[in-house]
């Protein structure tokens, strides 16, 4: 299987995870009394099939993260092709919002917490207001988000709003700082797993043979190489080097890489 096959089976399973995902959360809704204070994917929330200019922005922003990303990562050092495909989240999720046809788009983060920091000053502070968070949360007094929530997001808007950082443009950055965030986490992660699940070096036989005394071992490398071996070990230092032998005609070189043959002066341009 290619590269593109492998990334269309991996988008295809994905988009089908988050229908079986819907099926199974209209299942619950059906078979359980009472209403669902959730009216989100992938478990719940309504399909709102449309058509329009707008869906050529995912589209389009799609399509070159697939064909540009994996050839960039291949290519790129670890470090360079984490900080693209963090980028490549953010345009992408820029994008789908683009396309989002709900009337709080942007404003959803401001509905949900950050318009709710005057909760914290009503309470007489943070102190306050995260003494009795827990109790109040059980008694419904706060929105439905923070009823199932921690308080933590709307301690950070908080304080952000204390030294005057607020508004959409900072909550909807805040967003998008999440989704590079959560992508280099997720990256990192399974960078880590990769690594120590690789197998680990074979040990050193101890039965490997050591040069004998007043020996100099040989100077190619231990790892695994096509290149056939030299002798095992040269002449003591004390002793004279012998004389060279004639050149030997092309036929008697043996053939190898070009890279293992360089070290033979007299045979590789002939036969490697």
């Amino acid at each position: 299987m290619t590269a593109k096959a492998r990334t269309a089976a991996v988008l295809t399973g994905w988009a089908l995870l988050l229908a079986l995902a819907w099926v199974l959360g209209q299942v619950k809704l059906a078979v359980t009394e009472g209403r669902h204070q959730l009216g989100a994917m992938p478990l719940f929330g309504s399909w709102e099939p449309h058509l329009d200019a707008t869906l050529l922005a995912p589209i389009l922003v799609g399509a070159f993260l697939i064909a540009f990303l994996p050839a960039a990562a291949a290519r790129w050092r670890w470090r360079w092709a984490a900080a693209a495909t963090a980028l490549a989240a953010v345009a992408f999720s820029l994008a789908l919002t683009v396309a989002h046809s709900h009337p709080r788009t942007w404003t959803d983060l401001d509905h949900h917490y950050a318009g709710n920091v005057h909760l914290v000053d009503d309470a007489g502070g943070p102190a306050a207001f995260l003494a009795h968070y827990t109790r109040l949360q059980l008694d419904g007094v706060y929105p439905i988000h923070f009823q199932s929530h921690p308080p933590g997001l709307v301690m950070f808007f908080w304080g952000a709003d204390r030294i005057g950082l607020s508004g959409l443009v900072f909550q909807n950055t805040v967003i998008q700082l999440g989704v590079a965030a959560a992508v280099l986490a997720a990256l990192a992660i399974g960078r880590d797993v990769a690594g120590s699940a690789s197998p680990a070096a074979p040990p050193r036989s101890s039965s490997s043979p050591r040069p004998p005394t007043g020996t100099t071992p040989p100077t190619w490398s231990s790892r695994a190489s096509p290149c056939p071996p030299s002798p095992a070990w040269s002449s003591p230092r004390t002793a004279p080097a012998p004389a060279p032998p004639p050149s030997p005609r092309p036929e008697a070189c043996s053939p190898g890489p070009r890279s293992c043959c360089r070290s033979r002066p007299r045979c590789w341009r002939s036969r490697c």
